[in-house]
């Protein structure tokens, strides 16, 4: 499976058999991403602000037959969203989907629960965990095992470098992706403090993999 990160907390999914998920896209314009962005099968929408749901790039990407997912205000503002229930799975074309918990404890934004999700994306037996914008959490325990591990490290409204260290501790994901900075909040400094600490206390059992907007990597 092939991971683009399209820049903050937008993501590109690449199947082996060619299947495109998107996650929260909000690509900027002038990035120049827009002149190659692949049409959807599948859009996921973890809430809807416009860091993380872009009606412009949903409008590029999806086709006909693709399916969004999202939280309960995505679905109320983007044409043809699916509400997902917290814990509840879907499948689709052999992908599945799984809505769990997000949000931040003690912090102005995202501290309702229920307004953010985070997904477990099961496809071609990975399991990629998007954690969204969260704190740490107590459902995190019940995550259980994943492959590939995408954290916000942004320390504003999400969980610091700091903090994102603890939850790869408790999942041991073989990956581990620090996404949510480089625009509204966190910088490069925070991805590489990321890197440096689970590289410190991991002693190797998870790979970090710091992506600069519009790179790849095959996870």
């Amino acid at each position: 499976m092939q991971l683009t990160w399209l820049g903050h907390a937008s993501f590109k999914l690449r199947t082996k058999e060619g299947k495109i998920i998107y996650i929260d896209p909000a690509v900027e314009r002038y990035a120049g991403f827009w002149s190659f962005l692949e049409k959807a099968d599948l859009i996921l929408i973890s809430h809807f602000h416009s860091d993380h749901a872009s009606l412009d790039t949903i409008k590029q990407i999806r086709q006909d037959n693709t399916v969004i997912l999202g939280a309960a205000e995505a679905s109320s503002e983007i044409d043809g969203c699916e509400t997902m229930a917290m814990n509840v799975g879907k499948e689709i074309g052999g992908i599945k989907v799984l809505a769990v918990p997000a949000y931040t404890p003690r912090r102005a934004k995202h501290s309702e629960r229920g307004e953010v999700l985070g997904f477990i994306i099961d496809a071609e037996s990975e399991k990629v965990y998007f954690a969204s914008d969260t704190g740490i959490i107590p459902e995190m325990s019940a995550i259980g095992h994943v492959d590939v591990a995408i954290l916000p490290v942004g320390g504003t409204d999400t969980m610091s470098a700091a903090e994102a260290v603890k939850v790869v501790e408790l999942l041991k994901p073989k990956v581990a992706i620090p996404s949510h900075w480089g625009k509204t909040e966190g910088t490069i400094d925070d991805a590489e403090l990321f890197k440096e600490l689970v590289e410190a206390r991991m002693s190797a059992k998870t790979k970090v993999i710091v992506l600069n907007p519009g790179e790849s990597a095959e996870i």
